[in-house]
């Protein structure tokens, strides 16, 4: 026995991870401070049988059988005395047990299971009188009486001074100061790490990077506070769960919807553990919104309903939020029927609770609104025209319901060919929003007006009005990725250039439906361009003061939203000059911030080439207006896809070369495989996907930089990669190879700027990528993203990217990578539209390289000549 032994000494036990919850702050040394008679939350993991005792004691302690309660877990009914009381629930991967009439001078919590235990020491929870009677004066909105229970005080303490700084900033926030909510939130953070007091420091640093993120728009800075604060959420559960639900929101809102999806996912796992039921509910809806961008519906469906059965408990606004939000999900996407009828249940149960358990005017007349909008598109007119005139005879609701419930009452007379009536409702919804600076209500508006305008036969009022529309969507544009989730729904707000274009068609004006169906689209590129340069935390804060700028405009903006919608009918057109002077600065600003893509008109078109518009007239893509340009004529119709060459063939005959600018769903098309004559149109003449931008100039690079199975799980890429390094060395070229582990995101990062050639071969990326954009993967987790690519001070000249979906956009409005290349300056960009398998992309890769002295776009019309079908996710992208 070693010297000073103890030979009956208790064998050290394993530490059981421990989560809690419930405590009024942590100390910096992981005591959990509480007052006497509070309940605590635990969590271990695991389900086998464990035991809990309160100091020395063991705790009785009774198993769980019904629903948690809102926060803090599962409470069990408060007796009359403070004896304490323990139960316990399984829960998502381990054991839950809620503890009632906790008493600070046990000293230590302990679960203990077999040879392992946590511990969780206790103290008796401190809170300065004065802070007490602060924080409940400003709950009850009373914030002059909650000054005054702080004027005079005086706290000599560190800790003490910190609590005072934080709630006078809270006071400020709620004053709308924000420049002094934040001086105060420095003095508190800064005086609460002094003293240790480390989840007081951590709820005032959410605090302030909420009022940086969404007040201010200052995205960086909050970011960063965020950053900062992760190593005091160490031994605090609630703060970290707190912290990556904080973060997982801003990384949402930036369109990161990898990082987000991940961020939130852990926010929620541990939600569950300690049966916080509202952190829960926010993470989880805010990663179904994440998934519905990404076109994961089912996903999406299936989390929110897993919050069914622990909803069901809750409290009745919780519920009624939970309903509201679940047949509003249900309501995103295509009318499918099937759909949109299982939302009217959860629309309905909101309606009740918000009318009943819940009263709150403006969400009952937001969920009337969602029934009326549900009814309309089912095509139950009747429902739908009583729901609208529910919504409009309650009191006050906000403008947002007022202007949705005008919308939905002129839609109403449109379908029900009360055509004047409609033109009228119209009218005013697009004045009123116009007065209130809401442009995505003055696109609404407008493009009703063109409707009706329409079905009254009067065709120029008509085209005045759908241009209008344009113009409008043309500055909701402009504002992407800053509206964050309204992002995706923008993509389908195209009706006004689908009208305008069949409109002019109608007239026989096929040039100016060409001309409205490339500018449409020049639309999205630009604002796909400007989403995944946003997605660089280095560009983002770059432009951080431009973009505080613009936060600022758009804040004043929406101050006087309320007052501006219910003006008096002689004063909108004043203040929608006043409100058109706000925006066009806010948007001056986001310019500066990050440059459109292209400031100049779209280039002049190539005569030699057949220039081919295709525009799709509905959001399967089935009616499509095929518009083509060649030596200055236009021809255009309407067809199905897959009659888009009938009537073309003589321009196609004469031209060099055909140029294709599909929008939407129409660029899953491949024209290159369409018959023409016998066989694909790609095997007879070269066929190229335009950016149809000006990107930025091509800089001169030297040698090739040649990439190979980054993963080291493709045998085949590794091959490929070795064989065209070689092809190049052979012509005397420089070339730089990295294979698997060399193929770092910082040694491409180095290249790519100073080399005339990339062959990429390797896995592409789309899932998960959101308005970030397609990627390549790297080694180890690494990636190249659309962002990265567009950061680059150069582009090669010339790029073929080897692998799946490289040339794939990872949603409506994302840019995609070949248009990442093109933007920062090559010329020509190979890349694939869907899987395609090792030995293929090898034999392709290599057969594209072997080509050295024929153009791109001849290099591949002579593969889909040889072999057809094959080669068919192959395409050539040039600027």
């Amino acid at each position: 026995m070693a010297c000073g032994g103890n030979e009956s000494a208790s064998p050290a036990r394993e530490e059981l991870p421990l989560l809690f919850a419930g405590c009024a702050a942590v100390d910096g040394d992981g005591r959990c401070a509480v007052e006497p008679g509070a309940s605590l939350t635990l969590w271990v993991p695991g389900r086998g049988a464990a035991e809990l005792l309160a100091g020395t004691t063991a705790l009785e302690v009774t198993p769980h059988e019904t629903g948690g309660g809102e926060t803090g877990g599962d409470s069990p009914d408060d007796p009359e005395d403070d004896a304490p009381r323990a139960t316990v629930r399984a829960v998502a991967d381990g054991l839950r047990f809620t503890l009632a009439g906790v008493d600070p001078s046990w000293g230590t919590l302990t679960i203990r299971r077999d040879d392992a235990e946590g511990l969780l020491p206790l103290r008796r929870a401190s809170v300065p009188e004065p802070i007490v009677a602060a924080r409940a004066a400003r709950a009850r909105g009373e914030l002059d009486e909650a000054e005054a229970h702080l004027a005079g005080w005086a706290p000599e303490g560190a800790r003490e001074r910190g609590l005072l700084e934080g709630v006078r900033a809270r006071l400020a926030f709620s004053r709308g100061d924000n420049a002094a909510c934040l001086r105060h939130y420095a003095r508190s953070m800064r005086l609460l790490q002094e003293a240790g007091a480390r989840s007081e420091l951590v709820s005032d640093g959410l605090a302030r990077a909420f009022v940086l993120h969404r007040r201010m728009g200052r995205v960086e800075e909050a970011r960063g506070v965020l950053e900062a604060l992760a190593p005091h959420v160490e031994g605090d559960p609630v703060g970290a769960l707190r912290l990556a639900l904080t973060l997982g929101t801003l990384q949402h809102s930036l369109g990161d919807l990898r990082s987000a999806l991940e961020t939130l996912r852990r926010a929620s796992r541990d939600a569950e553990r300690l049966g916080m039921l509202m952190e829960r509910a926010g993470a989880d809806e805010i990663r179904a919104d994440a998934l519905l961008r990404l076109g994961r519906v089912e996903e999406a469906d299936a989390l929110m309903e897993a919050l069914a059965e622990p909803m069901r408990d809750a409290a009745p606004c919780t519920r009624a939020t939970w309903y509201a939000n679940l047949g509003h999900q249900r309501m995103l996407g295509e009318d499918d029927p099937a759909r949109l009828r299982s939302a009217l249940a959860p629309l309905e149960r909101a309606r009740d609770l918000f009318a009943d358990a819940c009263p709150r005017p403006a969400s009952l007349a937001n969920a009337w609104a969602n029934l009326a909008d549900a009814a309309l598109r089912l095509g139950d007119e009747e429902t739908a025209r009583e729901a609208v005139e529910a919504g409009k005879a309650l009191e006050a609701p906000d403008a947002t319901v007022r202007a949705w419930l005008l919308a939905l009452d002129a839609e109403l007379a449109l379908e029900a060919g009360a055509h004047e009536e409609a033109l009228a409702r119209y009218a005013e919804l697009e004045r009123r929003a116009s007065a209130a600076g809401w442009t995505r209500e003055v696109w609404r508006g407008a493009l009703g007006r063109g409707r009706a305008l329409a079905e009254l036969e009067r065709g120029d009022a008509a085209r005045e009005a759908f241009d209008a529309a344009e113009a409008a969507l043309d500055r909701l544009y402009r504002r992407l990725p800053l509206d964050g989730a309204q992002g995706r729904a923008l993509a389908r707000h195209e009706a006004s250039a689908r009208e305008r274009v069949r409109l002019a068609l109608a007239a026989g004006d096929v040039e100016a439906a060409f001309r409205v169906a490339r500018h449409a689209r020049a639309r999205r590129l630009g604002a796909a361009h400007r989403a995944a340069r946003f997605g660089r935390a280095d560009a983002r804060r770059r432009a951080e003061g431009a973009l505080a700028d613009y936060w600022a405009r758009r804040r004043t903006l929406r101050a006087q939203r309320e007052a501006a919608w219910a003006a008096p009918e002689d004063a909108l057109e004043a203040r929608a000059a006043e409100a058109r002077l706000l925006e066009d600065a806010a948007l001056e600003a986001l310019d500066r911030a990050f440059p459109p893509l292209a400031e100049d008109a779209a280039p002049p078109l190539d005569e030699g080439a057949l220039t081919l518009v295709l525009f799709p007239l509905d959001d399967a893509g089935d009616a499509l207006a095929v518009l083509a340009s060649h030596a200055g004529a236009f021809r255009g119709a309407v067809r199905p896809a897959t009659d888009a060459l009938e009537g073309l063939d003589e321009p196609i005959e004469s031209a060099s070369s055909i140029r294709v600018l599909a929008h939407g769903p129409a660029a899953s098309l491949d024209v290159h495989l369409l018959p023409w004559r016998g066989a694909p149109l790609g095997a007879q003449k070269p066929v190229v996907w335009a950016l149809d931008a000006r990107g930025a100039p091509t800089r001169q690079g030297r040698g090739a930089l040649v990439v190979g199975d980054p993963r080291g799980d493709l045998a085949g890429a590794r091959d490929e990669a070795r064989a065209v390094a070689a092809l190049h060395r052979a012509r005397g070229e420089r070339v730089r190879l990295l294979l698997g582990p060399q193929a770092t995101h910082g040694a491409l990062l180095d290249a790519l700027p100073t080399v005339a050639h990339l062959h990429y071969a390797g896995h592409g990326d789309v899932e998960e990528a959101g308005l970030w954009g397609s990627g390549l993967r790297l080694a180890g987790d690494e990636r190249l993203t659309t962002g990265d690519v567009l950061a680059l001070p150069a582009a090669p000249e010339s790029v073929l990217l080897s692998g799946c979906e490289t040339g794939q956009p990872a949603e409506e409005l994302a840019l995609g990578l070949a248009n990442a290349f093109l933007a920062t300056g090559a010329r020509r960009v190979v890349g694939t539209t869907r899987a395609v398998d090792d030995a293929t992309a090898a034999s392709v890769g290599g057969a594209l390289e072997r080509e050295a002295r024929a153009p791109w776009p001849e290099r591949l019309r002579r593969l889909v000549a040889e072999r057809g079908d094959e080669v068919g996710a192959y395409r050539v992208y040039v600027p």
